[in-house]
């Protein structure tokens, strides 16, 4: 039987682009579930951290040497308790792709941030985390896939403890109450949804900090409303 020519030239082009799609690098999924403890759908965007060793109870980015940490993201719309979702570990990563990592001994652990406010203080109130996972003598791409459970949420963060008289720690609670607004600048980023920025306020004067960056921001301005009162008796 003759084999035409087009025909020819179809098949050895099906089999030039299967032969280049098998040579390409396949990409790395971790899957990430939403668990039957968190009640309500979800959205935010989805972090995976993971550094070497084998015995952290929590693993995030180490601001001093932040390229110790691998980090992957990926959007996440709407989730319902129960679904899962895979986050492609190449597609957004720092400091390079998952599937580049050497072999070894590895933890991980995923992160919903739900305000999208981590990249301005890191794990807030409400965020949903899993527990750390250890990966063993773990190879990238090999093997079954690493997968979390979205299982418990990041708790309030305690009030500052300063080492106050207990008069002046009455006259400072007397004068200070918790302040929250929505935050023009921050509300106009890419997370395109409004973003509360809690604070303090003082008087007589009223004096508000942002919380974007750590908590012990506001215990300096709790410091400096406390400092202005003393110095008010003093008078």
């Amino acid at each position: 039987m003759r084999v035409r020519k087009p025909y020819l030239s179809f098949l050895a082009t099906v089999l030039f682009a299967a032969t280049a799609l098998a040579q390409q690098p396949q990409h790395l999924f971790f899957r990430v579930t939403l668990g039957p403890e968190i009640t309500a759908p979800a959205t935010g965007r989805l972090l995976v951290f993971l550094s070497p060793g084998t015995s952290a109870k929590e693993v995030d980015m180490n601001q001093f040497q932040p390229s110790e940490v691998y980090v992957a993201a990926k959007e996440v719309p709407y989730l319902e308790p129960g679904d899962a979702i895979d986050i492609d570990t190449d597609d957004l990563a720092f400091p390079a792709a998952f599937s580049s990592i050497k072999a070894g001994d590895y933890q991980a652990q995923a992160v919903l941030d739900v305000n999208h406010t981590y990249t301005y203080g890191g794990r807030s109130e409400g965020d949903l985390i899993s527990d750390v996972v250890t990966l063993k003598s773990w190879t990238p791409g090999e093997g079954s896939e690493p997968s979390f459970v979205l299982s418990s949420k990041v708790p309030a963060r305690p009030a500052p403890k300063l080492p106050l008289t207990p008069e002046v720690q009455k006259a400072a609670e007397e004068h200070t109450q918790p302040a929250d607004f929505i935050s023009p600048l921050l509300t106009n980023s890419p997370a395109a949804k409004p973003i509360s920025a809690p604070g303090l306020s003082c008087r007589p004067h009223t004096l508000i900090t942002l919380k974007a960056d750590t908590q012990p921001s506001t215990g300096r301005m709790a410091s400096a409303a406390i400092s202005s009162l003393q110095k008010r008796r003093a008078r």
